[in-house]
């Protein structure tokens, strides 16, 4: 265990008070890890597996990224902005109630959602692989997805507008062949 915690030490960015009583039982001295992810890091990934989505917005024909966090100071400090080469998500805080027992919770969405966005997700993704199959397959989609995008607005009895549909139904059931398929799809 103390192994595990040195080699992570200076580089947690979230749920830092827990791991801080970590390195104290270890005896260890905790690292704070800069709030700016480097460039290239294999952080995002990490954080993609564990908490991520990786969806086809059909509407807007692009592929997007996002990651969804209890809002706090930790979360709120974390800087994607170079994560990825040349792009920078957007962040959006939201109010959530429960209905129920009247609660509410904050949360924080770093999204990457723009068509520009895909190519370097696919190329960040080719270097730092998810462990997660299901949202590594997604990613890996972009590149395909890239070159049949414009078919969505070709006519229904098209044999472009057929391919785009199949790619649609191999992306929304892939893992999962019983999940019903949305209404959006032929």
């Amino acid at each position: 265990m103390t192994t595990l915690v040195r080699q992570i030490n200076g580089h947690i960015r979230l749920k830092m008070a827990e791991f801080e009583e970590t390195c104290k039982l270890l005896n260890e001295t905790y690292k704070p890890a800069e709030a700016k992810v480097p460039r290239n890091s294999g952080y995002l990934s990490g954080l993609i597996d564990a908490d991520g989505s990786i969806i086809l917005n059909y509407v807007n024909n692009r592929i997007e990224m996002s990651l969804e966090l209890n809002q706090n100071e930790n979360t709120m400090a974390l800087d994607l902005s170079e994560a990825i080469e040349g792009i920078s998500p957007s962040v959006h805080k939201f109010e959530k109630r429960n209905q129920s027992k009247d609660k509410i919770y904050y949360s924080i969405r770093i999204v990457y959602d723009k068509i520009s966005h895909m190519g370097p997700i696919y190329r960040y993704f080719k270097s730092h692989r998810c462990y997660s199959d299901f949202k590594f397959y997604r990613v890996m989609q972009i590149k395909r997805f890239l070159k049949i995008r414009q078919y969505k607005e070709y006519p229904i009895d098209s044999v472009e507008y057929k391919i785009y549909n199949e790619f649609l139904k191999e992306f929304n059931t892939h893992l999962n062949e019983d999940k019903p398929l949305p209404a959006y799809i032929k």
